[in-house]
């Protein structure tokens, strides 16, 4: 079984984009493998939307995968914004909303 622990905002106004983990849980009970999805624990801050207008994406990078994970899901999903990740090896840029991940191709 997997279990998300996920960072809470502290702030309103302000999301965390680290300090996230997914831990698995053997059928005995111990603890298989656990992952961080970030190596710091990042804010990001989250203007106002203008009534009317499409919220504008965060840019983060991502380099701990080739691709966007599970997680930039959750945190679209959870922030009412879309990402726009750029991940290493190769260099390649995602744009992930609540509901897909595409890459983004010049």
């Amino acid at each position: 079984v997997d279990v998300y622990q996920i960072s809470p905002a502290l702030q309103r106004g302000r999301f965390p984009l680290g300090g996230h983990f997914r831990t698995t849980v053997s059928p005995d009970g111990s603890v298989a493998e656990t992952r961080g999805f970030t190596n710091a624990c990042l804010e990001v801050e989250l203007p106002a939307v203008t009534p009317g207008q499409q919220p504008r994406p965060i840019g983060v990078t991502h380099l701990l995968d080739p691709m966007p994970t599970e997680l930039h899901v959750l945190i679209a999903t959870l922030s009412g914004r879309p990402l726009l990740v750029a991940t290493g090896e190769p260099q390649r840029v995602w744009l992930v909303t609540a509901d897909r991940i595409a890459e983004v191709r010049p």
